[in-house]
């Protein structure tokens, strides 16, 4: 695979850091191993057996290939016995991968972009923009149920991820401030992750540092960057009005962003501040048509006192 940009080769940087680390950690529990003498004498018998059983079957000597398993079994066994008085076991002494199907290449066993490449690049870009990744809330911590009619909204909500998947409904969650918005955003998002889903969760206003990058890229690192957004299964864009607008860059690319999300099924969560009018007037009428479309979304607005306020 080439990288014939910044973001392309940071990516691949990643992945050589993930496979350093993996064979770090294993070659230090082999060393130690090693320094024992008769775990690597046993280790050198045990290459011997397996020599010669291999070249016993190619002989077609039946007769010794049985001996030669026999002695693989018996040094095995020493080997087992000497890792456990040391505490290691076998998987210590294999690179714990982060992805065991492309052991952190980025490219599986049939050659093909591995399933774990999104989330390396959303990792890698979103680091290149100073973005975090995001500890998100539980459902099982929510407080002020009592408020905002926050109970029924959440139960609501945690029907939508049992059921979540592409063709889900988008959501437009708006209100005042501090009525539980972001919060609720959270949880859905990290209710999400725990099911294995992709989910890219943005500030509006890192939203707009991304459609910034992606304005200025070269043509290859474009088409990440508008991957990442549109091909997660779920996108989270938090607090939208709160950003700075930027001229050709904050309404056109978010507008392309929803329309793409929405062609392809593919789901979107929005909270914010503004009123729908207010939506209007900071955008413009397409994008508030995409937020509002109730053929493809809800709008759930939670009215209430700000609970940031209480304790």
């Amino acid at each position: 695979m080439k990288y014939g940009s910044d973001l392309y080769a940071k990516i691949e940087l990643e992945y050589e850091r993930r496979r350093r680390e993996a064979r770090e950690k294993s070659d230090f529990y082999k060393d130690k191993m090693l320094a024992i003498p008769d775990f690597a004498a046993a280790v050198e018998r045990l290459k011997k057996a397996r020599f010669e059983a291999a070249k016993a079957r190619f002989d077609g000597d039946e007769r010794k290939r049985a001996e030669e398993l026999a002695k693989i079994e018996k040094e095995t066994e020493i080997l087992r016995k000497i890792q456990e008085e040391n505490g290691v076991t076998t998987e210590m002494l294999r690179p714990a991968f982060t992805c065991a199907k492309c052991k952190d290449t980025g490219i599986n066993e049939s050659g093909k972009t591995c399933e774990c490449y999104y989330s390396v690049a959303l990792k890698v870009a979103l680091e290149t923009l100073g973005i975090k990744e995001k500890d998100f809330a539980d459902f099982k911590n929510v407080k002020h149920l009592d408020k905002n009619n926050l109970k029924a909204i959440y139960g609501k909500i945690k029907k939508y991820c049992d059921t979540f998947g592409v063709g889900s409904k988008n959501i437009l969650l708006s209100g005042n401030v501090g009525t539980g918005k972001s919060h609720l955003a959270e949880c859905i998002a990290g209710e999400l992750v725990k099911k294995g889903f992709a989910v890219v969760f943005l500030t509006a206003t890192e939203l707009n540092g991304l459609l910034l990058r992606y304005h200025t890229a070269s043509f290859d690192e474009k088409n990440l960057y508008f991957e990442i957004l549109t091909d997660c299964d779920l996108l989270v864009i938090d607090d939208l009005g709160t950003e700075p607008q930027l001229k050709n860059v904050t309404v056109n690319y978010l507008l392309t962003v929803l329309s793409e999300r929405l062609s392809n099924d593919m789901p979107y969560i929005v909270t914010t501040n503004l009123t729908q009018d207010e939506i209007i007037s900071k955008y413009d009428e397409r994008i508030h048509s995409r937020l509002l479309d109730k053929k493809h979304g809800v709008h759930i607005e939670i009215k209430g006192e700000d609970l940031r306020l209480l304790k």
